[in-house]
């Protein structure tokens, strides 16, 4: 199994995760994905076993990090790379609309370190909502942080809360497909906060490949989470990561 620990890492509360982070959306079939979300749906929503098997392959190459939208099928699909590995690597996991208690349990199934609450709920930016989440997943173990359709906005509302939000989970891409309320005002609410940053929807729904996304996000944030369905995307991924990386080494004094 691979061993490589030179990949980038960044810290929340002192847990280390790869700053390239395999993402599970592509798996439930979202319709952000245009006409590949039925094939996308067909091929995962019901296969735990195809889940499993790109998650294991993913992690294996160094990046000991996913992050989980709280599907069963994708929870089992992750318990089921653990087994295919022999260990277990920690997951950053998003708490869906619908039943709370039954995804709390999911989450203590699997090797979750951080929940996020999803856009759907935080962009209500409800206060009430956000203490009951907040203390929640800090009894249950988890560092909180919560996901936004519209990182311009939210971002820089949840700074100014003082609330115990850690990290934020939030679409970024260079085209500002998905970004709200537009490119500009995302991309500033990232650089002035200090909470940790992850990006999502980085490839723009399978507009972009890693080669010219990357580059716009990778200095932008903390963490690149990106959804990826073949062996040969992550190895794209993988290359693109070390290209960054050994440019980024060559041009410090």
């Amino acid at each position: 199994m691979s061993e490589n620990n030179n990949y980038p890492e960044f810290e929340i509360e002192g847990v280390k995760f790869p700053k390239l982070i395999m993402g599970t959306s592509p798996f439930m079939g979202a319709d952000q994905f245009g006409s590949r979300a039925e094939s996308y749906k067909s091929r995962f929503f019901d296969n735990p076993d195809s889940i499993a098997e790109l998650l294991a392959y993913f992690v294996d190459k160094g990046c000991k990090g996913v992050h989980v939208c709280l599907m069963e099928t994708i929870v089992r699909g992750v318990i089921k790379s653990y087994k295919l590995l022999g260990y277990r690597y920690p997951v950053l996991a998003t708490i869906m609309p619908g039943e709370i208690l039954e995804q709390f349990i999911w989450m203590h199934e699997m090797e979750t370190k951080v929940a996020f609450l999803h856009a759907m709920l935080s962009d209500m930016i409800s206060k009430k909502l956000f203490l009951e989440f907040i203390d929640k997943s800090r009894k249950a173990g988890y560092i909180p942080g919560i996901s936004t359709h519209t990182t311009g906005i939210t971002i820089p509302i949840i700074d100014r809360s003082g609330l115990d939000i850690q990290a934020y989970l939030a679409p970024i891409n260079r085209t500002g497909k998905h970004v709200h309320p537009n490119l500009r005002a995302a991309t500033e609410a990232l650089r002035r906060t200090k909470k940790v940053t992850l990006a999502m929807k980085t490839l723009a729904a399978g507009e972009l490949r890693p080669d010219t996304a990357f580059p716009f996000v990778w200095p932008l944030v903390n963490g690149v989470v990106v959804g990826l369905t073949e062996k040969e995307e992550i190895d794209h991924a993988y290359r693109v990561m070390e290209k960054i990386e050994n440019a980024q080494k060559i041009s410090q004094p």
